[in-house]
């Protein structure tokens, strides 16, 4: 599969009014969802999770990249413009539960949109978090890098 970049401008233009709004991130009632394993080639099944529903298409998502392994997207809450998600679509619950591979697979997509929003959004700096476990915020127990961008243009 061919890498897949969308223009962030166009993603957050089009959203404008809709990604302050959390209704669509918060799953209904007991499913289970089953995620394929690219890297090792089995099924794994997570209840509840909404990036697992995000990767399969159950819940919309703005996606500003994605690959055979990686799916990047809008955070609903855009703290900063370009607050971007990226994701493996293998389910591991923090980086304590990520191999080697996949973390890999994560930080190259990570550098290849970080260039891309340098590029698009006019960057001047890029705050990279990733909270791992309850007590350090984490929210989502899916493995997650966020971007919160400063913008150049948003200055005086």
């Amino acid at each position: 599969m061919t890498p897949i970049f969308f223009s962030l401008i166009s993603l957050i233009r089009l959203l404008g009014r809709h990604v302050s709004g959390s209704a669509a991130a918060k799953p209904n009632g007991k499913i289970v969802t089953e995620q394929f394993n690219l890297i090792g080639g089995q099924h794994m099944k997570q209840e509840n999770c909404v990036f697992c529903k995000i990767i399969n298409h159950e819940i919309p998502s703005a996606k500003v990249y994605e690959d055979e392994n990686i799916l990047a997207f809008l955070d609903i809450s855009q703290v900063t413009e370009g607050h971007t998600l990226v994701i493996p679509k293998k389910h591991c619950k923090d980086i304590f539960e990520l191999d080697e591979q996949t973390l890999a697979q994560v930080f190259q997509a990570v550098k290849k949109i970080a260039g891309k929003m340098q590029e698009n959004l006019e960057v001047d700096g890029i705050n990279l978090v990733n909270n791992n476990g309850k007590n350090a915020g984490q929210e989502v127990f899916h493995y997650h890098v966020h971007f919160t961008t400063n913008c150049r243009k948003n200055k005086s």
